[in-house]
């Protein structure tokens, strides 16, 4: 390769790299409120370099929601919006701020269960929502148990559906009225498989707080550490987290299957420590202590649990199937105690 082409490929390059960050900056803080705790703050910002004319009849614009860690004061998530308003009608729970048929972004450390518990009882229930999905935005109604969607000439295109959720950029799984899966592109028109795509990610620039966590061996105890640092993976803070006697353990690991894990604020990682003491299980974690179990499947997420025969999954569902499938995007089939079969979401909701 001649030296002026490299010149030109190395500019090319860099012009690319400069358009794409140009690109997805936004500006402002919009609609800004806080989590039930006050350890959190949302808020949304707008496109800087988008069209927004489809919007503006509705004084409304593109850009990101935010999730801000009010006690690290940096950004933990983010995620693209096509209508900067749409933050309003995101909802806390204990591990993450999500939109139904919309966006989720996970919580590096968990809400309190009972200040949530408070803070639904307190949040009137939305039975009306919007699904946007690349453009196209449409009116989602829930009246009992059964939902209908219309488009933006109020016209019915979905009706007595039972779930609805955006799964990527491309396709929308549904619950019919028959509690069968289905899965339709973005005119909800069906098709027999999803689209698989990899999601965007929409990472915080510049510096972040990262962190260390690892399991020390001695003679006697296995002792769980963590640090925490900012940019830098050099640690020498660490501070003990959690001690059990070598007597107990079978096995000790992260969920990555190793005894350290390190991580930082632009990709976050589940902190949990699965236990093996041989005739059950154990998951640690820093702010709720150990729980145990007579059996933990930790080989994918939400780790499936097993308890007096009962499935659950951790954080997800209570414990009281008798039998729990993997989760096929945002739902899982189960049959319950007295053999019904349904399915049930990433946050725990039941469907018959």
């Amino acid at each position: 390769m001649s030296k002026k082409l490299k010149i030109i490929v190395v500019t090319l390059v860099v012009v690319i790299i400069t358009t794409i960050y140009f690109l997805i900056q936004t500006s402002g803080v919009y609609y800004k409120s806080y989590s039930p705790d006050g350890q959190y703050s949302r808020y949304a910002s707008v496109n800087i370099y988008f069209y927004n004319a489809p919007f503006s009849k509705f004084s409304d614009q593109s850009g990101k929601v935010f999730v801000y860690d009010e006690i690290e004061k940096n950004i933990v998530g983010a995620a693209p919006v096509e209508m900067i308003s749409s933050v309003e009608y995101s909802e806390w729970d204990e591990t993450s701020l999500s939109a139904r048929g919309g966006f989720s972004i996970e919580l590096p450390r968990k809400i309190n269960t009972n200040l949530i518990a408070k803070y639904q009882k307190s949040t009137p229930v939305l039975y009306d929502w919007s699904l946007f999905i690349q453009g196209i935005t449409y009116q989602v109604h829930k009246k009992g148990n059964l939902i209908t969607v219309k488009d933006k000439n109020d016209k019915i295109v979905l009706n007595d559906i039972k779930y609805i959720a955006q799964i990527n950029n491309d396709s929308v799984q549904i619950l019919n009225n028959n509690t069968e899966i289905m899965y339709v592109n973005k005119h909800l028109k069906p098709f027999t498989e999803a689209i698989i795509t990899t999601p965007p990610f929409y990472g915080v620039c510049g510096n972040v707080t990262t962190y260390s966590l690892k399991i020390e061996e001695t003679d006697d105890a296995f002792i769980v550490k963590k640090a925490v640092g900012f940019t830098s993976y050099t640690f020498d803070n660490y501070s003990t987290i959690y001690t059990i006697a070598k007597t107990k353990v079978k096995d000790i690991s992260f969920l990555n299957a190793e005894r350290e894990l390190e991580y930082n604020g632009n990709f976050p990682a589940l902190e949990y420590v699965i236990i093996d003491f041989g005739d059950s299980f154990g998951i640690f974690e820093e702010e709720y202590g150990v729980q145990y179990f007579d059996e933990v499947d930790a080989t994918q997420l939400p780790i499936k649990v097993k308890r007096n025969g009962h499935y659950g999954y951790y954080n997800t569902t209570s414990i009281e199937y008798l039998e729990l499938l993997p989760f096929e995007f945002n739902l899982a089939e189960f049959k319950n105690s007295n053999d019904r079969k349904g399915y049930v979401d990433r946050n725990g909701n039941e469907y018959y």
